[in-house]
């Protein structure tokens, strides 16, 4: 099935490109790594923020790249505080050159986050 006429989807199912556990920290970091891509592909992604407790907050940026120049602008932001009653976050697929999420722990200690990336074209 393609969505843009014309267009076949190389890979039909989700691939998972990236997955790994990393400590937020006081500065906004990429979780993980951007991932990218020479043509447009669909991206979607889970973060587990299962470790947060009572006193923390966590900033949580999406970002997509800009094809005229490469730079990566906000897509959205979501500030997250204290223990998740639903910790899995889920960002909806969506098609772009470019995609990351950037974290931050702006309040309360240091914290694992687990992730994982999928991408199909």
């Amino acid at each position: 099935m393609s969505i843009i006429a014309g267009l076949t989807p190389v890979e039909t199912q989700p691939r998972r490109v990236q997955n790994g556990t990393q400590a937020t920290t006081n500065a906004l970091a990429v979780l993980g790594v951007a991932i990218e891509g020479t043509i447009p592909f669909a991206v979607e992604a889970f973060i587990s923020l299962n470790n947060m407790i009572a006193g923390d907050t966590f900033l949580v940026l999406e970002e997509v790249r800009d094809e005229d120049d490469a730079t990566y602008r906000e897509y959205g932001r979501t500030t997250f505080y204290d223990v998740q009653t639903s910790p899995m976050v889920w960002f909806e697929a969506k098609a772009c050159q470019g995609w990351r999420i950037r974290i931050q722990r702006t309040a309360g200690a240091d914290r694992d986050v687990t992730f994982q990336y999928f991408r199909r074209w």
